[in-house]
């Protein structure tokens, strides 16, 4: 559950600390008081998209904590394999957004990624604003929602794999079948690019190697004396000392020592050994000359051209003389595979006609999963809904199938309804009122909330639209569902907000011009002062305060 939550310069939130109880906790407050920054507060901690414009104006950054208490084991499963380790079955998020819409984040200290948050945040708690209802509008959902239900998520995700490999190999056969006067176009293009670079006969490394020769050549004077020094001092000096002869004068001294130390003989073995190396080295510097004995402008000239013709090619073909290799390697392959394009096409047709067999044969298991699953689910939000004071009506998930396949497999769903008492079944997009499809929603979370487990639930007024009796069941149904997890729900009705176990104000206040907003919690006179605020006047009245005395107080029966 969500134990707690630290609200730090999020809009007109300066600092807010809220301790959350268990069961059903209730928020309520004055339009624009803040109730909905908590909500958008939760969902940036959670992972959301990240907007600048919650930054509390003049401040450099804003931060949300939030402390959940009571892991499930899949939740502790999953922050394992991201290796976040937890204590006492605890959690803690955190995300700080800076002015300039930069953020960060933590799972329980550690440094984390926006996707690790929404993945852990997607085992502790499910969000419900007031734009999920209108997507009950997208067929898309209505799919998510039954097979979140039917709890397909590995089977989609092996389906899917091969709905993908199957996409691909459709479309590189479409591409070996086009018109014949693009693949003509196409050949003359590919024998082009490939006699351009082909022309030039280039090689791995050859650019580096180019340019350390032209730097060479271009300071020919200097490293001949350089060369012509270090040989002389190295073995050309000759009786004048260089270093290999004075080597050698200090191997036949310490040979003529050997009679008389032992260790003699084997010094001047090592003094021979480097007279050696020595001239091995005056050698390999003498070579760095070599070839600027030649005119070094004309092979100067030469490599310039040869640069240049490299960075021709590498400005229409790569960033790298091995980019215009693999361009070439790339380009040689693709001309190969137009030219074979009908033994090719026969080769992609039997690949593509095996794996849509195989993805066929997923999505018909798919199928028959989600046929079970939406009879059941359709039968449970139809008992919910005639609770919900819609006693007559008919709800059904309708699964039929498309001629083809989809990213989803085979089927399109679509929740129908009937509202109203010998009225046919019609799409609920075409017919649903917004009372209704709040009151749809709330169906379909009370059946959803059975299987998925979610430890905590926020509702942000999910009785809009809505009053009366039916605002009462709305209450008593979440209450019901608080009885196996915790429920937050932000309400303007008071049939909703009297049966909260935990009553949350939300208040604005002004103070040295700028808007403040804080939490209280609310009980006794302060509790029922504010469900006589939501019933509604400008002023409290006595019969105001009874009613609402009468809700906190009444009992309620199915």
């Amino acid at each position: 559950m969500l134990e707690s939550l630290h609200i730090e310069n999020i809009a007109v939130i300066c600092k807010a600390d809220i301790d959350f109880g268990r069961g059903f906790c209730v928020m309520t407050g004055q339009t624009g008081a803040g109730k909905s920054v908590i909500v958008d507060s939760i969902m940036l901690v959670c992972g959301a998209k990240a907007d600048r414009e919650l930054v509390r104006s003049g401040e450099n950054s804003a931060c949300v904590i939030a402390h959940f208490t009571g892991l499930s084991q899949s939740c502790i499963k999953a922050l394992d394999e991201l290796g976040v380790t937890c204590e006492d079955g605890d959690v803690v998020l955190q995300r700080t957004l800076a002015s300039d819409g930069k953020s960060s984040a933590r799972i329980n200290g550690r440094a984390a990624t926006l996707g690790m948050l929404r993945e852990v945040s997607a085992h502790l708690i499910s969000i419900h604003g007031q734009d999920d209802t209108r997507m009950l509008s997208d067929l898309q959902y209505h799919t998510d929602m039954l097979d979140a239900y039917a709890g397909l998520d590995e089977q989609k995700a092996a389906y899917r794999k091969l709905y993908d490999e199957w996409r691909a190999l459709c479309d590189k056969r479409d591409a070996l079948t086009r018109d014949a006067g693009e693949r003509l176009r196409t050949i003359e293009m590919l024998n082009y690019q490939i006699a351009d670079i082909s022309a030039l006969k280039l090689k791995a490394g050859e650019e580096e190697v180019l340019v350390e020769k032209r730097n060479k050549l271009q300071n020919t004077e200097k490293v001949q004396k350089q060369v012509r020094f270090s040989t002389k001092v190295l073995t050309k000096a000759g009786s004048n000392g260089s270093v290999s002869y004075m080597l050698e004068r200090s191997a036949a001294s310490m040979n003529a020592l050997a009679p008389y130390v032992s260790d003699a003989a084997a010094v001047a073995e090592e003094l021979v050994d480097l007279s050696y190396r020595v001239r091995d080295l005056s050698d390999r510097i003498e070579a760095y000359a070599e070839d600027l004995e030649d005119d070094p402008t004309a092979m100067l000239d030469k490599i310039e051209d040869r640069l240049e013709a490299i960075s021709k090619l590498k400005r229409k073909y790569g960033s790298s003389v091995e980019a215009v290799l693999e361009f070439l390697e790339n380009a040689k392959q693709r001309l190969d595979e137009i030219e074979h394009s009908d033994v090719l096409a026969e080769q992609y047709d039997a690949e593509i006609a095996e794996l849509h067999a195989r993805a066929l044969q997923e999505a018909q298991k798919i199928s028959e999963r989600r046929t079970k699953a939406a009879r059941e689910a359709a039968e449970l939000i139809a008992h919910q809904l005639c609770y919900l004071d819609m006693p007559g009506v008919k709800f059904h998930v309708a699964v039929t199938r498309e001629q083809e396949l989809v990213p989803d497999g085979i089927d399109r769903v679509e929740f129908m309804i009937a509202t109203n008492p010998g009225e046919p079944l019609s799409s609920m997009i075409k017919i649903a009122s917004g009372g209704e499809l709040s009151r749809i929603m709330l169906a379909i979370k009370c059946v959803m909330n059975q299987r998925d487990r979610i430890p905590t639930t926020v509702f942000d007024e999910v009785d809009t639209g809505i009053s009366g009796k039916t605002s009462r069941k709305i209450g008593i149904r979440l209450g019901d569902m608080a009885s196996t997890q915790q429920i937050i729900c932000i309400t303007h009705s008071a049939q909703v907000a009297s049966l909260g176990e935990q009553h949350l104000h939300i208040s604005k206040q002004e103070k040295d011009g700028r808007a403040f907003t804080s939490v209280e919690v609310l009980e006794g006179e302060a509790r029922v002062s504010e469900i006589a605020r939501i019933l509604g006047g400008i002023h409290i009245t006595k019969a105001q305060m009874q009613a609402a005395r009468d809700m906190l107080g009444g009992s309620d029966c199915e």
